[in-house]
């Protein structure tokens, strides 16, 4: 059984991977600008 990358299921992969960055870097942007503090996060 072999494994072909489809292209498809990559493409997905990245918009995925795009989209965790992306609230990623909202969220500490929010943090860094006071928006959302440590004792809403945690």
């Amino acid at each position: 059984m072999s494994y072909k990358t489809d292209h498809r299921s990559r493409t997905q992969a990245i918009v995925v991977y795009g989209t965790i960055v992306c609230i990623g870097a909202a969220l500490g942007f929010l943090v860094r600008a006071g928006v959302i503090t440590d004792h809403i996060l945690w």
